[in-house]
C-alpha cells in the first residue's frame, strides 16, 4: 500500500509541474491506475491524455546499469501491450531505497523524493508463452521526468504514437 500510494504521489508531483491532471481509476480493469490528461494543447488534438499503470520496487536486485527488469503479471503485460488503443497507455516503474525512512527527505526548504521513476511502452510487444508473469526491461535512460511528460503531451497531441 505505501509503495503504490508513493508511486502515485510521483507521478503526481511530476505531471503538476507539466500542468496535467491526474485522476485515479478505482477499478483495474484495464490495468490503468492513473489517467495523465493535459488541457488544451498545441497540435492537432486537443487535452491529450495518457493512461498509467504505475508500480513500485524496492528490491535493487532488479535494477542494473541499463534497464529495471521488472515482473509484471501476465494480465497487466497483455492489457499493456495491446496496440490498437484510442488512449495510449504506458508503463511507470518507480524504484524507491529499501529502507521506507529513506524514500522522503523534507526541511523548509525542499522535498526530495528518492529515487526515480521509469518509463515505457508495450503497444506492439510480442504474445509470451510464460503463464504467470513476464519480465519486462524497463530501460533507465526513459526517466518519467517533467521534460519527458511534456514531450508526451505534445506527441499525443499531434496523434504521434509514444
Amino acid at each position: 500500500m505505501q509503495m503504490a500510494e508513493f508511486s502515485y504521489a510521483y507521478v503526481h508531483a511530476v505531471a503538476s509541474v507539466v500542468g496535467c491532471d491526474i485522476a485515479r481509476k478505482p477499478v483495474d480493469d484495464d490495468s490503468i491506475d492513473l489517467i495523465i490528461k493535459r488541457t488544451g494543447g498545441n497540435g492537432k488534438y486537443k487535452s491529450p491524455q495518457i493512461d498509467a499503470q504505475v508500480k513500485c520496487t524496492g528490491q535493487q536486485h532488479l535494477i542494473n546499469e541499463k534497464h529495471i527488469n521488472f515482473p509484471l503479471k501476465l494480465k497487466n503485460y497483455n492489457d499493456l501491450r495491446e496496440e490498437f488503443r484510442s488512449v495510449p497507455i504506458i508503463l511507470i516503474v518507480v524504484c524507491v531505497p529499501e529502507n521506507i525512512e529513506s524514500w522522503l527527505t523534507q526541511d523548509e526548504e525542499y522535498l526530495a523524493l528518492s529515487h526515480c521513476g521509469y518509463w515505457m511502452s508495450l503497444s506492439g510487444e510480442s504474445e509470451t508463452d510464460n503463464t504467470t508473469s513476464k519480465t519486462v526491461h524497463v530501460p533507465r535512460s526513459q526517466v518519467f521526468s517533467i521534460e519527458e511528460l511534456d514531450a508526451m503531451m505534445d506527441r499525443v497531441s499531434n496523434g504521434e504514437r509514444i
